[in-house]
């Protein structure tokens, strides 16, 4: 199937280069954020995974020392 005669000028119209350039540009853009997004939910995630490990191990400190208090409260009765 071949493509028309009008049809072929219309793409080799200086309009269309725009177009297609502004088009190239849109797409290329977008990928390009999209990308950004996915960086940043990732960094993101990882604050967020770090913050609750921290949370994590100042409980298990905490635990610990009441823990170890309560020994050396129990060993001086």
């Amino acid at each position: 199937m071949r493509a028309s005669p009008v049809l072929l000028q219309i793409f080799k119209s200086p309009r269309s280069k725009v177009l297609k350039s502004g088009l190239l540009g849109f797409t290329v853009g977008c990928f390009s954020a999209g990308l950004l997004t996915i960086g940043l939910i990732d960094i993101e995630e990882r604050q967020r995974k770090w913050d609750d490990d921290m949370l994590d191990m100042n409980r298990s400190i905490r635990t610990l020392e009441a823990h170890v208090k309560s020994l050396e409260q129990s060993r001086n009765i």
